[in-house]
């Protein structure tokens, strides 16, 4: 145990966007990195948690990384957490790794870049419905456009994501499109760059310890 939460204090200090890593064997927090400010993660139980257990249970079936939330955090806040499921020989669940992202760095841009282009964005999640029966929204720059507004998919993983967007100018042209477009090219790679640097760092962290 103390091999290893001094591994994740190294790895989470190495990445400014990692907000914290922790590790749950039967889905409970067993480990958080950094400990300060996430005492109240330690032993969090998934399945007694509605707000995230859903998205758990489809990574432990599709035995897939994905990239879930943004969700508010018990200890406070919000985060993208990019989620790993471990199977032991192949074939049996050990637990869960999540790594949890600042999701400022994903809307922050953004939303910068909507101001620029004098439109409205919002990020919705295909997969899930709000209560109007509406595919959910996750992030919006100003309201949520209406349903008539452009959209285009968000390449993440293990989600079903799409930028939508309105442009607030009375007068469209070709460039209005291109926009758009260079918007939800611009949000997708911001969170596929999130998730490499993680996933480098976890590589750089391995070479280190096999050095030692």
């Amino acid at each position: 145990q103390q091999e290893i939460q001094a591994w994740m204090q190294n790895l989470q200090r190495s990445e400014t966007n990692i907000r914290n890593i922790a590790i749950a064997p039967d889905n409970r927090i067993q480990l958080v990195a950094p400990i300060e400010g996430n005492e109240s993660a330690i032993g969090l139980y998934y399945p007694d948690n509605p707000s995230q257990w859903p998205a758990v249970e489809k990574i432990i079936k599709q035995k897939k990384p994905t990239l879930a939330g943004p969700f508010d955090l018990k200890q406070g806040g919000s985060g993208l957490a990019y989620r790993v499921p471990v199977y032991l020989d192949g074939e049996r669940y050990w637990g869960l790794v999540s790594t949890v992202l600042k999701p400022d760095a994903v809307f922050a841009k953004a939303a910068q870049r909507a101001q620029e282009l004098d439109i409205s964005v919002a990020i919705i999640d295909r997969e899930q419905q709000d209560l109007d029966g509406h595919a959910k929204r996750i992030w919006s720059s100003t309201t949520l456009p209406p349903t008539e507004a452009l959209s285009f998919r968000i390449e993440v993983p293990g989600r079903d994501l799409a930028l939508q967007a309105q442009s607030l100018k009375t007068e469209h042209n070709i460039w209005y499109l291109w926009s758009l477009r260079l918007l939800g090219w611009l949000t997708a790679s911001v969170v596929a760059t999130l998730v490499w640097r993680v996933l480098r760092s976890y590589r750089l962290q391995k070479l280190a310890s096999l050095a030692l």
